[in-house]
């Protein structure tokens, strides 16, 4: 699979994890991977970590505008933002709850590296090569 994996992404029901982190090198691909009961299934809850991030990076942003008071405070006379604040608040607490759940759980993450680094061809080539040779499939059913 030379198509770099997004969070976002369903995984198959049942097969391997198969997490790819393209073939450009212009992302820092985390996997961090918890086993609690060797006989359980490891569930990919990606999507769902992914979610609650972009939620805490949002409620930052709007934070930001006064670090000093709440954001109750910050946007008291504007209901249409206060609105999106609730939301968001309500949806990052029933993620954290799911979340909480997983013993036996994937998180896969890239991290953008600078725009300014150029392609490698090496690793391009490289990872084309390990694609190539695999024993299995890393296309999506």
């Amino acid at each position: 699979m030379t198509k770099r994996t997004e969070p976002r992404s369903k995984q198959a029901q049942d097969g391997p994890l198969v997490y790819s982190t393209g073939i450009q090198g212009k992302h820092l691909s985390i996997v961090d991977i918890r086993i609690k009961d060797l006989n359980k299934a490891i569930e990919d809850i990606s999507a769902s970590f992914n979610r609650l991030q972009e939620i805490d990076f949002r409620l930052k942003k709007l934070q930001a505008a006064d670090p000093s008071k709440s954001l109750e405070e910050i946007y008291a006379n504007q209901p249409n933002v206060m609105g999106l604040i609730t939301k968001y608040q309500k949806e990052a607490f029933e993620l954290g709850q799911s979340l909480a759940k997983y013993g036996d759980r994937s998180i896969f993450f890239s991290v953008p590296l600078s725009p300014n680094i150029p392609d490698d061809k090496d690793v391009a080539a490289f990872i084309q090569n390990i694609a190539d040779n695999a024993d299995f499939s890393f296309e999506k059913p």
